[in-house]
């Protein structure tokens, strides 16, 4: 899939063999849009597996905060962080758990296709996909996709 976003000209943060260094580069790369003025068309909606991208914008971006409106977790980790922001008083905006939803456990347990997350936004925005253009923003070790 990253390949053929590279080669459809889409900016790709995220390579095998990558350094702890590189990682966070390029979690910063998607947080900030690849160096543009990020601040004219702030990020708005957190979609995370693993928790490192909340984690940073909560620890380095608090000029971000107001404008997430939600958050969606889809890994053990990430959702262990959430619960440790809010038990702290410090989660930005509502969250969801995708890590314990019975779509997770469907689609990415038993039929591998990684689709809880389009459910997951399916169901928070209570919107259709079909026929939208959606941006995904990361692609590392973590999410392998379809």
């Amino acid at each position: 899939v990253a390949a053929a976003l590279a080669e459809a000209g889409f900016p790709i943060y995220a390579w095998k063999g990558e350094s702890e260094d590189d990682f966070w580069w390029c979690i910063d790369q998607c947080i900030t849009g690849g160096g543009k003025d990020y601040h004219d068309n702030p990020p708005n909606l957190i979609l995370d597996d693993g928790g490192d991208l909340t984690h940073r914008i909560h620890k380095d971006h608090p000029d971000l905060h107001e404008h997430i409106h939600g958050i969606v977790e889809e890994s053990v980790t990430g959702v262990h962080r959430l619960y440790q922001y809010s038990k702290s008083n410090t989660l930005i905006s509502p969250a969801m758990n995708v890590n314990d939803s019975v779509t997770k456990t469907k689609f990415d347990n038993f039929y591998l296709c990684k689709e809880s997350i389009l459910d997951a936004l399916k169901r928070t925005t209570d919107i259709m996909i079909s026929g939208k253009s959606v941006l995904v923003c990361g692609y590392g070790e973590v999410g392998k996709g379809c």
